[in-house]
């Protein structure tokens, strides 16, 4: 997203507190402003003719919904087809010690009732 104008506004003391408060537990003073700003054009019925573009959209969800930072990321990469076999064999391979060593979980199997 392009930055563009500043934005200045004058808090009173209990709002400068509650900024200092925020920024404490690592929330941005601006992404609250631009959230804030977001919702109220939005509440007041603005956008309508102008929806956002596919990038616009996408860089908008990733900023307001951003991965975790323990998140990994893809474990295979989808378009290369051996690695995306060498991952499904070392995955089943897995499950198959699992299911022999009596840990699977669900689907009965187990004993015979008579």
């Amino acid at each position: 997203m392009e930055m563009g104008k500043l934005l200045n506004v004058r808090l009173s003391a209990e709002e400068a507190a509650m900024v200092a408060q925020l920024r404490q537990k690592g929330v941005a003073a601006s992404d609250v402003v631009r959230n804030a700003l977001r919702a109220e054009y939005l509440r007041q019925g603005g956008g309508q003719g102008a929806p956002l573009g596919p990038v616009e959209l996408l860089l908008w969800l990733r900023e307001r919904h951003a991965a975790p930072a323990a998140w990994k990321g893809r474990q295979v990469h989808a378009w290369d087809r051996k690695e995306v076999a060498a991952f499904l064999r070392k995955r089943l391979k897995a499950k198959r010690k699992r299911r022999v060593m009596g840990e699977e979980r669900g689907g009965g199997g187990g004993e015979k009732c008579e």
